[in-house]
């Protein structure tokens, strides 16, 4: 049986932020060229922003690299609720978001983004799936937050595009961005075999690194939440659910 969203929430930091995950080891490695092939565009699903750089921020460096067409959706534009934001704090994070890509090396013209101007805590089902159809086209890997992640609006986000990709036949893989939080390192709630490792070299984990580090416009609890999460960045690898 599937945890349900609040246990997982609750669950205090996971032990392999101290000690070895077996789990984790077991993993098999994933080629790139497994995950695309060339000339497919790349549509990357940021429910909050900066999810596509916490979550995939060296994928993102290869995919320029290798020429691949990307798109970036950003479905909110902050990750708090309409009344705890101020207005200029959110342009503020339009421009560091800009920055952070930036930092990552992804030349402007490159990426098409798109911004869903959603308002976080408010996603509808109905409303988001319709957007995400007018965006999403056959032969696309869609890269979106895990189904089961524990947050409410990415897990909303991970079903939108599961079934955009079901309707359109287009290859979905998922990413655990939250679950790095709660998940035990030897849970059974998550999809290990389903699982797979993107390695990055030295260069493209410095730079993910870098881009993250310049993040400031938040509240500071958002920022102390983020910090956090940010723990996994010490791996040498991107983990994607296939």
């Amino acid at each position: 049986m599937e945890m349900d969203m609040h246990s997982r929430n609750a669950t205090k930091a996971p032990p392999w932020k101290a000690v070895g995950c077996h789990q984790l080891d077991r993993i098999p490695l994933i080629e790139f060229d497994t995950l695309l092939r060339p000339f497919q565009r790349a549509v990357i699903l940021a429910t909050h922003p900066f999810d596509e750089v916490l979550a995939c921020g060296g994928l993102l460096q290869i995919l320029s690299l290798r020429g691949h067409a990307l798109q970036l959706i950003s479905v909110t534009d902050e990750a708090y609720g309409p009344d705890d934001l101020p207005q200029g704090r959110s342009v503020a994070q339009a421009l560091e978001n800009s920055d952070s890509l930036r930092r990552l090396g992804i030349p402007p013209l490159q990426m098409k983004w798109v911004r869903g101007r959603f308002m976080p805590n408010q996603l509808r089902p109905d409303s988001l799936l319709d957007f995400l159809l007018r965006y999403l086209r056959p032969g696309d890997v869609v890269f979106a937050p895990w189904r089961l992640d524990g947050d409410p609006d990415r897990e909303t986000v991970g079903r939108g595009a599961h079934a955009a990709c079901e309707m359109l036949g287009t290859r979905l893989v998922e990413m655990p961005i939250q679950a790095w939080q709660w998940a035990s390192g030897e849970d059974g709630n998550l999809p290990w075999r389903r699982s797979c490792k993107l390695v990055l070299d030295h260069p493209t984990l410095a730079r993910k690194r870098h881009a993250i580090k310049f993040q400031t416009s938040g509240p500071m609890d958002w920022l102390a939440y983020r910090s956090d999460e940010r723990w996994h960045l010490q791996l040498h690898y991107e983990l994607f659910i296939l």
